[in-house]
Parts: C-alpha cells; sequence; structure tokens
C-alpha cells in the first residue's frame, strides 16, 4: 500500500484534530501539521508532502500568501494545495487544486485529496 503525505496548515486546533482524526481513517496517510504559515512552507520544505490542506486564515499570513510561496519554491510548485474556508470558497483559477468549506464533509475532502493523488 502507498503511503501519502498530507499536511494540514491551520492555526485552530479542534479544526487540526478533527482533519487529523478523519485522515487517521486511511491508513495509507500520514498526517503532518503545521500552526502557521511560515512553518507550514517550512514543514512542506523538509517532508515535500503529496497533498496540503490550507486555512485561509493564518495568524501571519492568509492562504493565498502561502500558496504563492509554495509556488515558487522548487519542488513544492508541484504539489495540489486544496484551500478550507470558513468562508468565501476562493476561486480555484487563483492556483488552488479545489476549494473546500468547512465545517467538512468527509466525503469530499476524501475525494479531493484522492483526485489530488490521482493527478
Amino acid at each position: 500500500m502507498a503511503n501519502y503525505k498530507i499536511l494540514y496548515i491551520e492555526d485552530n486546533e479542534a479544526n487540526m484534530q478533527l482533519v487529523q482524526l478523519i485522515l487517521a481513517r486511511r491508513p495509507e496517510f500520514t498526517f503532518l501539521s503545521a500552526v502557521d504559515g511560515k512553518s507550514g512552507v517550512a514543514v512542506a520544505e523538509q517532508e515535500k508532502p503529496d497533498v496540503i490542506l490550507l486555512d485561509l486564515t493564518l495568524p501571519d499570513m492568509d492562504g493565498l500568501e502561502v500558496l504563492q510561496i509554495l509556488k515558487v519554491i522548487p519542488g513544492l510548485a508541484q504539489i495540489p494545495v486544496i484551500s478550507l474556508s470558513g468562508g468565501a470558497v476562493p476561486d480555484d483559477s487563483l492556483g488552488f487544486f479545489s476549494s473546500l468549506n468547512k465545517p467538512l464533509d468527509i466525503i469530499s475532502l476524501y475525494s479531493a485529496i484522492d483526485k489530488a493523488l490521482d493527478q
């Protein structure tokens, strides 16, 4: 069985724990986390995740800024980034692979991750 690293960049502890529990149901996923944009980029550079889940509202920068940084770093630019938002969903033309609303629908989350892994 393949092992895929999924990085979740999220500052809300409850949201982080929820997604960790959801992803734990899929043994092929290894959960990685970061609590702000700067540390999220650092974890991405070190771990080279297969998919990044990105909250749009972080304490140090917004999700779009994080996405723009990731897209210019060699080795990270091709990683699919799925935005997770409690508000308006951004236009995917901004560079996100896809976007999901919170509260998360588990099936939609799995589906978005599976599509990202299949690309």
